[in-house]
C-alpha cells in the first residue's frame, strides 16, 4: 500500500537519483514518476477495492508523485538548454 510519508521521504532520494543519472535514465525516471502517479490516482477512484481512508492516501500519493514529475521535467529541461 502506498504510504504518503513514505513518498515524502522518497522525493529527496530520487532527485538525487536524478541529479546523478544520465540523460535516457532521466527520462525513465520521468515515466516511471508518471506511471506511479497515475497508477495511484486510479487507485484512489476505486471505491470498491479500497476503504476512504486508503483512497485518501492514495490520492496524496498521487499527486506527490505527479508534482516530483513536473519537477523532474523541469530539471531535465534546464540542463538541455
Amino acid at each position: 500500500m502506498y504510504s504518503p510519508t513514505v513518498a515524502k521521504e522518497q522525493v529527496e532520494v530520487i532527485k538525487k537519483m536524478f541529479r546523478k543519472a544520465s540523460t535516457q535514465e532521466k527520462k525513465e525516471l520521468i515515466m516511471m514518476m508518471q506511471m506511479a502517479g497515475t497508477i495511484a490516482t486510479s487507485n484512489a477512484r476505486d471505491a470498491r477495492r479500497y476503504s476512504r481512508s486508503q483512497r485518501e492516501k492514495y490520492q496524496e500519493v498521487g499527486i506527490i508523485y505527479k508534482a516530483l514529475r513536473r519537477d523532474l521535467e523541469n530539471m531535465l529541461r534546464e540542463e538541455q538548454r
